[in-house]
């Protein structure tokens, strides 16, 4: 079964929406699942690939948009980038 999770690995980046819970209850878990891949996104290209399909495909709006955010040449990705490379 495997062991414990480092700080360094990431969720599996494909459930960014697959598992929702009940509407009304926890409505920023999946904006916030964005947010933890996109840390993750200059370093792991599964995390890209999630933010790219949750950008495209996503049911809410609020998960596309934020999605947007992190992917390559989204926002937080560019300020994030140039706070690394400055």
């Amino acid at each position: 079964m495997g062991g414990p999770r480092t700080a360094a690995t990431p969720p599996h980046p494909a459930r960014i929406g697959s598992s929702r819970p009940p509407r009304g209850t926890w409505p920023a878990t999946p904006t916030r699942t964005c947010e933890l891949v996109g840390t993750f996104a200059s370093t792991d290209a599964r995390a890209v690939a999630a933010l790219w399909a949750a950008h495209g495909l996503d049911a809410s709006p609020a998960v596309r948009k934020k999605a947007g955010w992190y992917v390559p040449g989204g926002t937080v990705n560019e300020r994030t980038v140039l706070r690394v490379l400055g």
